[in-house]
């Protein structure tokens, strides 16, 4: 977590942490219906592959 300046938010107990994670999920939701997104995991990493600045030699140097 990061506050409005970006620093790094340091908690004094695991009981502050936890409540302040709890309280963003609630803001976002916890949980969404994979179902809604109506989209194949591998649609998905194509998409996201597309959209990295990667070197053209960057995944044949992962293959090899």
């Amino acid at each position: 977590m990061a506050d409005e300046g970006g620093d790094v938010i340091r908690f004094r107990t695991l009981r502050d942490a936890e409540q302040a994670a709890d309280a963003e999920e609630a803001e976002f939701g916890a949980w969404r219906d994979p179902a809604a997104w109506q989209i194949t995991f591998g649609e998905y990493a194509s998409g996201w592959y597309a959209a990295q600045d990667l070197a053209a030699y960057t995944m044949q140097n992962c293959i090899t």
